[in-house]
This record gives C-alpha cells, sequence and structure tokens, in this order.
C-alpha cells in the first residue's frame, strides 16, 4: 500500500504538499484533453475542441511573459459561439473530477499527525474553482492552494516551489510533496530542496494489472476507448481501495467487457428513438434484457420501455408465418393447434414425420386451425396493447435477425408503417427492404464477419440474453411458458448470466454518477466490436478456465449444447468419447496448442463466399490470421488466406 510506504517520510517532514490532477483527484479520461472531446458531443458543436486547444496554444504564446495563462486568457482567444461554453466547461470537470481513495489515505493520514498540508498544483483552472472542488470531494483542511495561472509560476519549472517556501517562510527540506510527474513534481521538487515521492498514477498502475487493456489503447487510442477505460480505471482504483471482497468472475466479465458496449448500444438506441420519434420501444426477450436494464438507467423521461416476447413461435402460431418446407416448424404448429383443440387432435391423430405430411394436414384442417390462430392472436394483442404507454410509434429491439420474424408480429398488431426495428445488424435477404429499420453496423451477410459480428457471435448472444430458460410459449396473460425440464447447461448459464447482467448495469449506473447522467458517447459500432474482439483475442488464464464451464445452445431447438469459447476436457473424458471431443474443440474459441494442431489439421481447408467476393482458407481454424493475397477479376474478388476463416 502506498500509505504503508510513505508513513516515515510524512511523520518526517512539517509540510505535506500534495499535486491535484492524476494524484489527489482523477478524470475518468484515459487522456484528459479528451473532456473537451466529450463537451464537444454533448454541446453538438463540432470542432470545439480543436479551437480550444488552438485557443490555449495562442494564449501561451500571447501570454509568454508568464509560465501560466488563466482561463479567462485562454477563452479569449475564442469566437463568441465558441467561448460561450466556458461555464459548461467547468461544469464537466466538477462533475467528473473523482477523488482518488489512494492518495486520500494518505491526506487523512498526515491531518492525523497535525501536519501542515498544502496543494500546489500546475494548472488554468481558477484557484477558488479548484479549491471548492477539493473540498466538495472529500480534501478539507489544508491550509493553502497554490496554483500556477494565479502566481504565475511552475512546478515544471521549479519556480512554483521556490515561491511556496518563500511565502510559507519554511526551509525547503521541510518540505515532502507528492505527485504522479516525474519531471515537474520529483526532479523539479529536489532541485528546489524539497523532499519529494513519484505516485505512480492510477492509469500507470492499471495498465501494470491489465496488460489486454494496455495493449487496446496502444491499439485503438480513440475518445472511446479513453473515457470507457477511464472509468474502468476508476471503479478499478474504487475497489481496490476499499478493499471490496472482489466481485466474481461473471459480474466483472459483465462490467468490463459488456459494460461498454451495452451502454453504448443502448445510447444509439435512444438517440435513434428520439430521431425516429418511436417513443414506445419494446426489447425483445430474450436478447432485450439486459438491455432494457441498462437503457433504464438514462432515465428519459420522453421514452417508455418494456421487456416482451415476441418469439418465432407466437408468430407461426399467430399470423401462421412459417417455412412450409421445414418439419421442425410444420410438426411444432400442428402440434400446438391439436393440444389447444381436442376435436382436431382427435382428427388429426399422430403427428406425422416429413414436413410435406405436416402441411397437408394443416391445409386439409384450416377452417378449424384459422378461428384458433385468430384466437391467439387477439389473445397477444391484447398481452402488447398494455405495453404501450404513449401514442405514436412504437420500436422493436433485438440483437440479429435474418427474417424479422418479431417485426412482423409487432406490426401485425401496430400496423407496419408505426413499427420500427432497431437491431446490432441485419443479415440483409430480399426480404430486408420491406421494414423500416436501422442497425448499430451495417447490414453485412455471413456471421462469419468479424468486423460485424466479432470473431464468435454467440459470445455476443451470451452478453445479450436473460437469465431464464428458452421460452416456448407465453400464456395469455404474458406469463411465460417454460420447457418443463432445463438442462444442466442452461441452469449454469442462466447463473452465470444473472450476475454478468449485474455487471453490465453496474457498468451504466456508474457512468450516470460519474458523469452525472450526461451521454459518454460510446455508441460507435466499430468501437464495440474492437472491444469485444480483443478480449476474444487476448484471454488471460482465468477467462479460459471460467468460460469452460458455459455450454451454448445455438441451434433454434435449444437442443445440443456446444462450449462457448474453451473447451478443457479431461483425458479420461476424452477418451470415453472420443469423436465428442473432436467436434466440441472445432467449436471452441480457444484452444489449447494441441486443441489448435488437431482442429487444423482435421479441417485443412474451408471457403467463404460474400457477394461478390471468394475466399480459400487454409488452416481455417487457425487462432489467427497469418496473412491474405487478394486478386480484383472483374468486379469480383478472390483472395487465398492462412489463418481464421473470417478475418
Amino acid at each position: 500500500m502506498f500509505l504503508d510506504k510513505i508513513k516515515p517520510l510524512v511523520n518526517a517532514h512539517r509540510v505535506i504538499s500534495f499535486d491535484i490532477f492524476d494524484t489527489l483527484l482523477i478524470r475518468p479520461y484515459v487522456r484528459p484533453a479528451d473532456l473537451f472531446l466529450h463537451l464537444e458531443k454533448l454541446q453538438k458543436q463540432p470542432g470545439w475542441a480543436k479551437h480550444r486547444r488552438q485557443a490555449e496554444d495562442a494564449a501561451r504564446r500571447k501570454y509568454a511573459q508568464y509560465e501560466d495563462i488563466t482561463l479567462d486568457e485562454i477563452y479569449e482567444e475564442l469566437s463568441a459561439a465558441d467561448s460561450a461554453l466556458k461555464a459548461e466547461e467547468m461544469a464537466l470537470e466538477r462533475q467528473t473530477l473523482q477523488p482518488n481513495p489512494e492518495i486520500q489515505q494518505v491526506f487523512n493520514y498526515a491531518k492525523q499527525q497535525g501536519k501542515r498540508i498544502i496543494i500546489v498544483s500546475d494548472m488554468y483552472l481558477p484557484e477558488d474553482f479548484l479549491t471548492q472542488v477539493l473540498q466538495e470531494k472529500g480534501f478539507t483542511g489544508f491550509e493553502k492552494l497554490y496554483v500556477s495561472n494565479a502566481v504565475r509560476k511552475l512546478k515544471g519549472t521549479g519556480a512554483l516551489y521556490r515561491h511556496v517556501a518563500q511565502e510559507l517562510k519554511v526551509a525547503p527540506e521541510d518540505f515532502l510533496h507528492i505527485g504522479d510527474n516525474f519531471k515537474s513534481d520529483v526532479r523539479r521538487a529536489k532541485e528546489a530542496g524539497w523532499s519529494a515521492v513519484w505516485y505512480p498514477g492510477v492509469a500507470h498502475q492499471y495498465w501494470a494489472a491489465h496488460p489486454r487493456e494496455a495493449r487496446f489503447f496502444k491499439q485503438n487510442p480513440c475518445y472511446e476507448a479513453s473515457v470507457s477505460l477511464g472509468v474502468l480505471i476508476w471503479a478499478w482504483q474504487k475497489a481496490r481501495m476499499q478493499k471490496e471482497v472482489e466481485k466474481p468472475y461473471f459480474y466483472r466479465l459483465g462490467y468490463a467487457v459488456g459494460g461498454p458496449v451495452a451502454y453504448g448500444f443502448a445510447r444509439w438506441i435512444e438517440q435513434r428513438a428520439l430521431n425516429n420519434h418511436t417513443p414506445n420501444l419494446f426489447f425483445a426477450a430474450r436478447d432485450g434484457y439486459t438491455l432494457q436494464r441498462v437503457f433504464d438507467t438514462f432515465q428519459n423521461k420522453n421514452l417508455h420501455t418494456a421487456y416482451i416476447y415476441a418469439l418465432r413461435f407466437i408468430n407461426r402460431i399467430c399470423r401462421l408465418d412459417y417455412y412450409k418446407g421445414a418439419l421442425d416448424q410444420t410438426s411444432a404448429v400442428l402440434k400446438h393447434f391439436t393440444q389447444v383443440s381436442p376435436k382436431l387432435k382427435k382428427a388429426v391423430g399422430a403427428i406425422p414425420s416429413t414436413a410435406v405430411e405436416c402441411q397437408t394436414l394443416i391445409q386439409k384442417y384450416m377452417p378449424q386451425i384459422l378461428p384458433l390462430a385468430q384466437q391467439e392472436f387477439a389473445n397477444y394483442q391484447a398481452y402488447l396493447k398494455k405495453y404501450q404507454k404513449f401514442d405514436g410509434k412504437v420500436g422493436i429491439v433485438d440483437s440479429v435477425t435474418f427474417s424479422f420474424s418479431a417485426q412482423k408480429l409487432i406490426e401485425s398488431v401496430f400496423g407496419k408503417e408505426q413499427v420500427k426495428g432497431y437491431y446490432w445488424s441485419v443479415i440483409p435477404s430480399q426480404e430486408s427492404e420491406a421494414y423500416g429499420f436501422d442497425s448499430f453496423l451495417p447490414p453485412t451477410l455471413g456471421i462469419e464477419t468479424s468486423s460485424v459480428y466479432t470473431h464468435r457471435w454467440d459470445f455476443m448472444e451470451f452478453l445479450f440474453t436473460a437469465p431464464e430458460p428458452p421460452v416456448k410459449n407465453i400464456l395469455p396473460d404474458g406469463t411465460a411458458v417454460y420447457a418443463p425440464q432445463v438442462p444442466e447447461e442452461e441452469q449454469k448459464r442462466i447463473k452465470a448470466y444473472r450476475v454478468l447482467s449485474d455487471g453490465m448495469l453496474a457498468f451504466a449506473q456508474d457512468c450516470a454518477q460519474i458523469f452525472g447522467g450526461r451521454d459518454i458517447f460510446v455508441s460507435k459500432g466499430h468501437f464495440a466490436v474492437a472491444w469485444v474482439n480483443s478480449f476474444l483475442s487476448y484471454p488471460t488464464a482465468e477467462d479460459k478456465q471460467e468460460m469452460a464451464a458455459i455450454r451454448h445452445a445455438s441451434d433454434t431447438n435449444h437442443a445440443e449444447y456446444l462450449p462457448l469459447l474453451s473447451y478443457r476436457p479431461s483425458a479420461a473424458e476424452f477418451w470415453k468419447n472420443p469423436k465428442k471431443y473432436l467436434r466440441f474443440i472445432k467449436r471452441s474459441h480457444w484452444k489449447t496448442p494441441l486443441q489448435a494442431f488437431l482442429v487444423s489439421v482435421l479441417s485443412p481447408v474451408a471457403a467463404m463466399h460474400t457477394p461478390g467476393n471468394f475466399t480459400l482458407y487454409f488452416l481455417p481454424r487457425a487462432q489467427r490470421c497469418y496473412g491474405k493475397l487478394s486478386l480484383r477479376v472483374g468486379r469480383r474478388v478472390l483472395a487465398v488466406a492462412v489463418g481464421r476463416k473470417g478475418e
């Protein structure tokens, strides 16, 4: 602990001096200047951040006779429109600056020891403003605040240290200064005769403990990464200093990986719903469960949300909209209506074993089935209507769609012109143009396209699901009907997901607290994909171990549960059923070197077709793509790649 390390030095000095930024207070941005970009987005004033930085540079040139400048002098260099944001900048600083509990411990210890406490900072913000902020954040009882812009001297030159010692009439050797900048807080302080201790800033400590996140920010130094990681760093420091019992793995996974993604997607939905005048938002089960929880933290009084069931099966029995050539669909429709009507059951007898026979019976008994379907639709219509709070359009929120079954169902109740779909993405088909929808990422053919659907869409389905089993039907009152027996794999998923969803919600709640309910603008789809792909590409040992317990049923009947990301069977399990083992490791995303070798040998070649493109992959199940060669032939692109398919 930093406090234990520094106690002897605090005890040995009369005056304890603290830096402010990244020492006493931390900002929820990896790059402090991203506060300007945040303000630009909040105020919808494009280019303001750049103008603000240029104004500061101009003011420093204009007042070069001084070592530092004031905020007023910076704003003098801005246009009238740009300069109107000075109060907003200060308000955002006041809201977002957070106390650093690690240094707060040192501050409080120095007070307890009766030390004289001062604060010394190189900063353009006004002295009285910083004094108020420090006091609001819990730093009270300090003797004086020295700010570079007020005395026109900098720590960075050493002049501010000499000024402080002279004003306080204290010998330099009696001062101990604590700060995060080695040059201005340590070297310059020591040159002025003070004792000084370098405090490794919170971000510096976080990077050391989280190499995956450090790598991500180095490769993606964008605003979205800066603010998302700023929140994660703040939460990590807070939990560490409060000595909380470490949260369960799936809570931390939900907070750190799912949190920024769900928040960004939900904010995108909010903005689109407002733009499209869609005041009623229906979050479709099960994908919409956590999205609705996150969305509701925004507390937008102009939008009403509801978690509703709009199942494919309900669409089939209400609208008789099903694929006539699929046995699972025709038999399910026929079976349902025979269960509803004993008379029909007696007439039909045993359910046939082919789609053709099932469809023949449906057509034969359509006079009896149609009134039953109409009653199902009337029940469903009554169920949906009770969730419509506002007059006007209805939005249906789902993850990915191909057939638009949920949207069709909602449209049949409210009318086609009154319904808008909001999706992560859409797999385009001939039907797509018939529906009104917006997508977070562009409609893309092929679920293996990692720039839209991530390296593993099954994992995204795990993030966007619900702590309930697959729903088979709903009763007229809206109660969900589940299968009588819930598989063990599903029970494990539900248990893990309850905790994961709470972590995702906590991220949104912390954003509301830190930023005062303001949007943090992380709603770029490609950032969300890159964030998830970083997790999928660089798992820790804990990730591999914990995720090995999660199985995912990706088939429509939820009958076969396969490894979601990793599979770690014992040797006995392998020899007991080697065929199952090989099938499971093919589905596994995180493979051991031996598993990767076996899969590559057994699956040496694969092809991928998209409109206008054909790619031949060698070793398509490798851990990554090692290289790709493309050739344009007319309107088509032919490519050969070595490594992971889809990259």
